[in-house]
């Protein structure tokens, strides 16, 4: 919207009228008739619009397609430092750091995607509480798996001052699973429980391969034992056919002296 006579207060009420549009992914407003200077009360309507903290739904239902307005996704780093200070006076710098990584992310990702990096980085931050939440407790485990991801803790990318540093991410990353577990302490009891199940369904498998190894072990000795007796019975009806032939031999060695 370059070259319109748009004045701050008019772009505060554009901004809110964005909370539910999923279509426009740039909004431009250089060049107005009227010098727009957006006021705090502005960039937190923007803010609001991209990242509605208030609840899980409403972070849900925020958008997840602005991902540029006036030039905010495309600046260089010396840019980024040099209007950083005034987001960080008008926002808070936590508010300011969301703000820019909502609209970073809202050009990234798909909508379900940006929408769960969204409440990770608000439950993060102790805007919301997943584990106060309506989600079942089942589903738990694989929403605290999901804060291994570094990309799911939420940072600066630019300010180097303010980078988070691998400690701190890694204390947000404990802290959001503490306060869920916390919240949730059935999770371990059904851990500790669906444990306890594995260990015995193992120990009825190891005890079911021990009784078949003794069978197997039984029958063979069996088999052994039949064989054995087996070779033992031809070699005596062996000998016995031997003396056989012997005695006939013999007899048919007299009948021939005898004529």
């Amino acid at each position: 919207l370059p070259g319109n006579s748009i004045d701050s207060e008019s772009v505060i009420i554009l901004i809110n009228s964005l909370a539910k549009n999923n279509k426009l992914k740039t909004l431009e407003l250089g060049y107005n008739i009227r010098h727009i200077h957006i006021p705090p009360s502005g960039w937190a309507a923007l803010l609001k619009c991209l990242c509605n903290t208030s609840s899980i739904n409403d972070i849900f239902n925020s958008n997840h397609t602005l991902e540029n307005v006036m030039g905010m996704n495309c600046m260089d780093p010396i840019s980024w430092m040099a209007r950083r200070n005034a987001f960080d006076a008008a926002l808070g710098i936590d508010n300011a750091n969301l703000l820019f990584a909502s609209i970073y992310v809202n050009g990234t990702l798909n909508r379900m995607l940006v929408a769960r990096r969204k409440i990770l980085w608000s439950h993060a931050r102790g805007n919301v509480s997943i584990g106060d939440s309506s989600i079942a407790t089942g589903a738990m485990p694989t929403i605290i798996s999901w804060f291994r991801d570094d990309s799911n803790i939420q940072y600066d990318k630019y300010d180097c001052e303010r980078r988070w540093s691998t400690r701190k991410v890694i204390l947000a990353r404990l802290d959001s699973v503490y306060r869920i577990l916390r919240s949730r302490p059935s999770i371990l009891q059904n851990g500790r429980a669906k444990e306890r199940e594995r260990t015995k369904r193992k120990s009825d498998e190891m005890k079911g391969l021990r009784d078949e190894n003794k069978e197997l072990r039984e029958e063979i000795k069996r088999l052994k034992a039949i064989n054995g007796n087996d070779i033992n019975n031809v070699q005596d009806e062996n000998k016995r056919l031997k003396t056989m032939l012997q005695a006939i031999s013999r007899i048919s060695q007299g009948g021939a002296d005898a004529h």
